[in-house]
């Protein structure tokens, strides 16, 4: 699909909310601004174009009312920050709720969730990976919904490091009411770093079998790399990366990674997302 192929509309459009996005004078969870996400996400998966052809055209696209350029990374960090609001308000949700296995597949996003992390499962076993008994996330947040999903498939310990402590405490709150299944076999077990990554002595990941890095982390590619080869240099050889990314259109939600931003790295796998998925995996050998 090129930029001639999809309707100017859809341009105009994204440019409209770029501004009335950048405008909210609050990201907490309400109607108008779950509205204008919503259809932030939507129009970005839509757009099947790389990311460097897009940000061409949209620079070229002026809204009515603003004639400042489109900053892509203006964007990128709002919306990161309205997840984190977001986040936050259904980690609180969920910490309330005595049925915490029920009200968290309530989630908005929950059917989205659930199929990111089986494609990640999935791409990790076609890469090799034969052994998930510990597990760790950089840069797990409030809402550690993919965490808790790997931990319920593979019985595992799943540690969870973030360096916002408020984040871990309000993880720590529901995740931990989570039923205990009724089996003789091994369950579960999650636990909270408290800690920057670059804080954590690299020899610590040596026993994890595989770490994932969140799309939050790191601000560019080159800073997702240096953080990378930091984890890579305590891990065991023949263990495993799971970098989040995103590809085309939903480069205007997270930062992009590109292949060649991680050369002479062991990439076994960079598949496309199933439909309806933000973030792309970029699965890494050690």
């Amino acid at each position: 699909m090129t930029c001639n192929t999809i309707p100017l509309a859809t341009f105009t459009r994204l440019v409209d909310l770029y501004y009335y996005i950048l405008a909210l004078p609050s990201l907490i969870p309400s109607p108008s601004v779950n509205q204008a996400f919503s259809e932030l996400v939507s129009l970005c998966l839509q757009i099947r174009i790389p990311s460097k052809h897009l940000l061409e055209h949209l620079q070229n696209v002026r809204s009515a009312d603003d004639k400042s350029k489109f900053n892509v990374r203006s964007l990128i960090e709002r919306a990161m920050e309205a997840e984190g609001c977001m986040e936050r308000y259904w980690a609180k949700i969920l910490a309330a709720d005595a049925d915490v296995d029920t009200a968290m597949r309530t989630f908005w996003y929950w059917d989205n969730y659930a199929t990111l992390t089986r494609y990640e499962l999935d791409s990790l076993a076609a890469a090799g990976c034969q052994c998930m008994g510990r597990v760790a996330f950089i840069g797990s947040g409030p809402l550690p919904l993919t965490s808790v999903l790997v931990g319920q498939e593979t019985r595992g310990e799943v540690v969870l490091y973030d360096r916002d402590a408020e984040a871990n405490v309000l993880a720590a709150a529901w995740v931990q009411k989570l039923s205990v299944p009724n089996t003789n076999g091994p369950v579960a077990s999650y636990s909270f770093r408290d800690i920057d990554v670059w804080a954590e002595d690299h020899r610590a990941f040596a026993r994890y079998d595989v770490v994932w890095v969140a799309a939050a982390v790191g601000g560019d590619g080159a800073e997702k790399r240096a953080i990378v080869d930091h984890l890579r240099r305590g891990m065991r050889k023949g263990t495993f990366l799971a970098v989040r990314s995103v590809e085309m259109g939903c480069s205007l939600l997270y930062p992009e990674i590109k292949r060649s931003e991680f050369a002479n790295l062991d990439i076994v796998r960079h598949d496309i997302p199933p439909k309806g998925v933000v973030n792309s995996v970029m699965v890494l050998r050690v």
